[in-house]
């Protein structure tokens, strides 16, 4: 079983590559890890939203899948093809909103610690 700190480093390198893919580099990012969740913002500049960008927090935003956790976690960080498919990070994550706005896209994620089985 992976810890928190780990989990954060694999969903951290998912965005990331999202990022990437789409050639966005200038990318600033808060990371918090405490108790209660794991928070990540992200402020990306870019001169126009990708166009999948709303499909892909959509996929964020499914609900997390508590009982295939660690299933995910061996998934996350394996890409498969030229198209990723995003819903098992959203599946691993509690939270997530995204915008588009002033040339920069923004990022909010929430992944509440596990609770003891």
């Amino acid at each position: 079983m992976i810890n928190e700190k780990d989990k954060a480093n694999r969903l951290v390198k998912e965005f990331l590559s999202y990022f990437f893919t789409h050639n966005l580099l200038d990318i600033t990012m808060n990371l918090l890890i405490n108790e209660q969740a794991t928070t990540i913002d992200f402020t990306v500049k870019c001169s126009e939203e990708p166009a999948d960008f709303a499909e892909f927090v959509q996929a964020l935003k499914l609900p997390r899948q508590y009982e295939l956790e660690e299933y995910f976690n061996s998934l996350l960080g394996a890409h498969h093809g030229s198209r990723h498919d995003y819903t098992f990070l959203g599946q691993a994550i509690d939270e997530a909103e995204g915008k588009y706005a002033d040339s920069k896209l923004f990022l909010h994620i929430v992944r509440y610690q596990e609770k003891e089985k």
